[in-house]
């Protein structure tokens, strides 16, 4: 039963890492800590409940994707009469020099927590997903319009892919001092790698000559894989080697909230710090053969075409055999290592009355050697114990213009949860250049009541509003008193 569920979600991560359209980021969830998921951006924060239980598939996943380059809208146009045109034109003036294509799935197999005192204990197991793919715009151009544009001129490419499926282990533990001004916590973490590709060089050079119309062209590849090149998608379901098999890996994650005034608090998150994967099993590695390939192609005689000795079929196979020599790689199989990107979370928080705050919160991921930056400014309300809520406008690398919600319900012991930094697909998907959703259900175990830190006020300041109401009562009783005392007299 184990073994059957575990392939379940292995299959369904790899199945939809190929059909949903991220860096993963959570900038409306993180600011939710009624949802236990939110421990996740921050270990540092302390939860609103004693105790928590995720189950397998139900209780938190997530999908996502961004694409810097262009929407659905700026390739795909409907005309008057309903039907659909491409304007390859608009899309590409749309593209910048490099673009980027990413996903991220997130699928919990099991988490749980729960507090001892000031201590919260935490522990999770999750299968993720991570794909990232650069394509330059002149190699769209290419693809798209053929090499007219790019006569009499070498045109150079460099494809870059990182793909990597893998099975995160991790225990946490988070700490609020006794003032409850400031907590902070860490996560150790454990990685089992699955599946990768990644690619170091996948340079292509490209030469049309502007009057003979030959073109030559350059390759120098290098790609690594593990656990893809077996011949058989069934040898990827291998529980005993990707449960914990010898592709392993390891990190960590810190993080704090400190509360500066009544009102206003801080927090900061460093995620995925130091982590890698080792791949030493099922592994290839392809490699452009020594002096590179190159692929020359001067064109057919007219002639030959006409002819009867072979001559056209010779020209096809010559043709065949130079393209099938500019991807012409050595194979090894020697280990290597992947990173998973360190992730950066920053925000601060007003609050405005015991349950509505507004916070920013900037969110910043390393990307092929460039740092991706979000900011998010949002509301987060709680209506008694039962109804959270959070709405956020974030701005990012892919677009300025994403509205986010998240709302969690929680009937007794159990929660319900649905977040997204950008909804906006839900009234026009053909502008969307990224959107992610996370959802799912929890049980939730002695939930705290009036946390007075969450709140913005400390113990000392939450006994000394009790003690004057209970005066202000008792003030009130005794000018009652006195009143009726002056109404007798009067009588």
């Amino acid at each position: 039963m184990v073994k059957q569920l575990y392939k379940y979600v292995i299959l369904l991560m790899l199945i939809l890492a190929n059909i949903s359209t991220n860096c993963q980021k959570n900038l409306t969830l993180y600011n939710m800590h009624t949802i236990p998921q939110a421990m996740q951006e921050n270990p540092g924060i302390m939860p609103m409940q004693k105790g928590h239980l995720s189950l397998p598939l139900i209780s938190s996943n997530y999908f996502g994707f961004s694409n810097s380059g262009f929407a659905y809208a700026d390739l795909i146009k409907r005309r008057n009469d309903d039907s659909l045109i491409f304007t390859v034109d608009n899309m590409l003036s749309k593209l910048s020099s490099n673009n980027y294509f990413t996903t991220s799935i997130r699928i919990n197999i099991l988490s749980f927590g729960f507090r001892v005192k000031k201590n919260y204990f935490s522990f999770n197991i999750i299968g993720k997903n991570d794909n990232y793919i650069n394509y330059p715009k002149d190699f769209m151009t290419l693809l798209l319009k053929g090499n007219d544009a790019f006569l009499g001129t070498t045109s150079n490419f460099n494809l870059k892919q990182e793909s990597t499926a893998y099975i995160e282990y991790s225990v946490g533990f988070t700490h609020e001092t006794r003032n409850k001004k400031l907590s902070y916590g860490g996560r150790v973490k454990m990685f089992s790698g699955i599946a990768n590709i990644q690619t170091n060089r996948a340079e292509f050079s490209l030469f049309t000559n502007d009057k003979s119309y030959a073109i030559t062209a350059n390759s120098n590849i290098s790609v690594n894989a593990a656990s893809l090149d077996t011949g058989n998608i069934s040898n990827i379901f291998k529980p005993n080697q990707n449960i914990m098999g010898a592709n392993q890996g390891f990190g960590f994650d810190v993080g704090f909230q400190y509360k500066i005034t009544k009102r206003i608090s801080i927090s900061a998150s460093a995620l995925d710090v130091g982590s890698t994967i080792q791949w030493n099993e099922r592994v290839v590695n392809y490699n452009t053969k020594p002096g590179g390939n190159i692929f020359n192609f001067n064109g057919f005689d007219i002639k030959t075409i006409f002819n009867n000795n072979g001559s056209l079929q010779k020209s096809i196979d010559s043709l065949s055999d130079s393209a099938h020599h500019l991807l012409d790689l050595n194979k090894t199989r020697n280990t290597y290592t992947s990173i998973i990107s360190t992730k950066l979370y920053g925000g601060i928080t007003y609050q405005f009355s015991r349950n509505i705050n507004v916070g920013i919160l900037v969110f910043s991921k390393q990307i092929d050697n460039n740092w991706q930056t979000s900011t998010a400014f949002s509301i987060n309300t709680r209506i008694g114990k039962v109804l959270s809520s959070s709405i956020s406008y974030n701005i990012n690398n892919y677009s300025n213009n994403n509205v986010g919600l998240g709302l969690a319900v929680n009937p007794g012991n159990m929660q319900f949860y649905v977040v997204s930094d950008n909804i906006t697909p839900l009234f026009d998907a053909t502008h969307v250049k990224n959107t992610n959703i996370r959802f799912g259900m929890n049980f939730i175990f002695g939930k705290i009541r009036n946390p007075s830190f969450v709140e913005g006020r400390n113990e000392k300041e939450v006994f000394l509003d009790k003690f004057n109401a209970i005066q202000h009562s008792k003030y009130k009783q005794f000018k009652k008193t006195e009143r009726r005392k002056r109404q007798i007299e009067k009588d």
